[in-house]
């Protein structure tokens, strides 16, 4: 069997964030044998046995390159999309964006509700997907760039502010 990633190799679980492959083991479940990557979700060191067959309906990635970081970048400096004026579909919405495991998809999100946090207060629900959204960002722009946590913190910090500043 062909394996698409390598163990101690790091990869994107989506809605999850930066993992570790830490193995591929062998296990036989109902007569069957499968293979299963033993992944370990670097923010909460939760461990995952993921068929390998099933990599690509979770849509496990490999980490953005270097130069896929100045895209993210960009959408987080870019106007905020125009989402739905109710605030169940826009959660939804959301919802439906991060489980993509599009790095792209989440830094839309975070834009999103970033913006809003200047014009208004925001709703719990609201301040737990950019809670959410802002760690799988920062998580994946710290290993792409390989930079500490707290640089990649620093970098969505000034452009929120440049951004509070301009209105």
């Amino acid at each position: 069997m062909n394996f698409k990633f390598k163990v101690n190799s790091y990869v994107v679980y989506p809605g999850h964030g930066v993992a570790l492959i830490k193995a591929v083991e062998e296990k036989n479940i109902s007569n069957i044998k499968q293979k299963f990557y033993v992944l370990e979700i670097l923010e909460n060191k939760m461990k995952i046995l993921l068929p390998v067959q099933n990599v690509k309906k979770v849509a496990l990635r490999n980490i953005i390159s270097n130069n896929e970081v100045d895209k993210v970048l960009k959408i987080l400096k870019s106007e905020p999309g125009v989402g739905d004026s109710n605030w169940n579909k826009r959660h939804t919405e959301y919802q439906e964006k991060i489980k993509t495991g599009s790095i792209s998809k989440a830094s839309e999100v975070y834009r999103d509700l970033m913006f809003a946090k200047l014009e208004k207060e925001l709703s719990f629900g609201e301040r737990k997907l950019l809670d959410i959204t802002r760690k799988l960002i920062v998580s994946e722009i710290s290993h792409a760039k390989k930079i500490a946590e707290e640089r990649a913190e620093a970098m969505l910090s000034k452009i929120f502010l440049m951004q509070s500043d301009n209105r």
